[in-house]
């Protein structure tokens, strides 16, 4: 009994410092995700820090397992949601009319990436473990070029952007489309679990076995969506965190299992169909706190190690600079003006919470050491909270800039 009590004031905890955080945020013209997830960051630490007998228990081991398969299950069931929203944009998207600024967005940060990769590796902060070094190449490749989509359509909801807004939030999903396989055979490499060619057929069979089953579940689990909305919700949700234990459990990443089950997932349009879905991201969105707290007693419980703070330096600098030199130059080689290239360079700059998960998965991995991660987190918020600013920056010059509609995106009431 005493347990459920200490768990269940964790949770107020928990969830407390997360609404502090939004409105902190809020208050300082930021996204809210930024917010929660610094105070997700820092409230577990802050907690252990003060130290005390309440504390102890209230981190128990039983209690922070509970609170860690809680976190979980957010981050999986908000990822089932984003996957189904990112596949259905992506039947809209004229890739080729968007290559040039895909490859500077992406090939850019991606190339940065592995030469920053390169040079930890000799500097020796790199992969502990015995994680194969072409694992934390590419892990790091893909944590400088990823964008976050739900962080970016939730600031071109608040903020006009003219015509670089919807172009950016193309460019942004095909650049997640091309990670998520990446990211997978990163953890792969690693060498914990399936391997290199367990991970390409695991990935491949997932896939296919996502196609073949939107083909076959596709009417009955709209049926079920017709008469019990919680029913359908209960069984996409059970199957998406099955899943991801299963695609851990063979040694890759939870987050494997949860976008295998959004592909699979009939790109439904109506009404009913559309409800159940965000109801799922809703329910991840309001879990993830846990996940962030878990995430910063693992990482920041031990203290902040000397080297991390030159490492933030340099992984930041890095990461704004290929991100806004790729995302500028694609977007002149594609005909764009200059303020437009500008604008679509800040955008795609954006990380969030994608960021976010693509660091987990890697930590999880044993891929990222403590100071790494570390210095990839404070770049992601870092990158994250500049875009509003660097964004009024580019439109004081702009004076046409304040009279443009914002763009209305339907992945705008994603939880960030």
């Amino acid at each position: 009994m005493n347990g459920l009590l200490y768990f269940a004031a964790a949770v107020v905890i928990v969830f407390g410092s997360a609404w502090c955080g939004r409105a902190v945020a809020r208050a300082l013209r930021q996204p809210a995700v930024i917010g929660e997830i610094v105070a997700g960051l820092v409230a577990g630490p802050a907690l252990l820090v003060t130290g005390g007998p309440v504390a102890r228990e209230l981190l128990a081991p039983e209690v922070l397992s509970a609170l860690a398969a809680v976190g979980h299950a957010g981050l999986v069931l908000y990822l089932v949601r984003v996957t189904w929203h990112l596949r259905a944009e992506s039947r809209n998207i004229a890739v080729w009319s968007i290559g040039w600024i895909v490859a500077g967005a992406y090939a850019v940060p991606l190339a940065a990436g592995a030469a920053l990769a390169a040079v930890l590796l000799a500097l020796g902060v790199a992969a502990p473990g015995g994680a194969h070094s072409a694992a934390f190449v590419l892990m790091v490749a893909v944590a400088l070029a990823v964008t976050a989509v739900p962080a970016l359509a939730r600031i071109l909801d608040d903020r006009p952007a003219g015509p670089a807004g919807p172009l950016a939030l193309a460019v942004a999903i095909c650049i997640d489309v091309l990670s998520w396989p990446l990211l997978a055979l990163a953890v792969g490499l690693a060498g914990g679990g399936a391997g290199v060619p367990g991970t390409i057929t695991v990935t491949g069979a997932g896939v296919a076995a996502a196609v073949l089953l939107r083909r076959i579940l596709g009417r009955p689990l709209d049926v079920l969506c017709r008469r019990s909305l919680a029913g359908a919700a209960l069984v996409v949700g059970v199957a998406a965190i099955g899943a991801a234990e299963l695609t851990a459990a063979w040694g890759m990443t939870h987050i494997l299992g949860a976008v295998l089950v959004g592909l699979a997932l009939p790109a439904r349009q109506g009404p009913s169909w559309s409800h159940m879905i965000h109801g799922i991201g809703r329910t991840g969105g309001w879990l993830l706190p846990a996940f962030f707290v878990t995430t910063g007693l693992s990482v920041f419980a031990g203290g902040a190690q000397p080297q991390v703070w030159w490492l933030v330096a340099v992984v930041t600098a890095v990461a704004f600079t290929a991100k806004l030199t790729g995302g500028y130059v694609g977007s002149r080689l594609a005909g764009h003006g200059r303020r437009v290239a500008l604008r679509l360079g800040v955008l795609l700059n954006t990380r969030g919470l994608t960021e976010l998960i693509v660091l987990q998965a890697g930590y999880e991995a044993g891929i990222l050491t403590g100071p790494v991660y570390t210095a990839f987190v404070v770049m992601a918020l870092a990158c994250t909270a500049a875009t509003a600013p660097l964004l009024a920056m580019i439109e004081r010059g702009d004076p046409d800039a304040s009279s443009r509609p914002a763009v209305r995106s339907p992945l705008k009431r994603v939880n960030t």
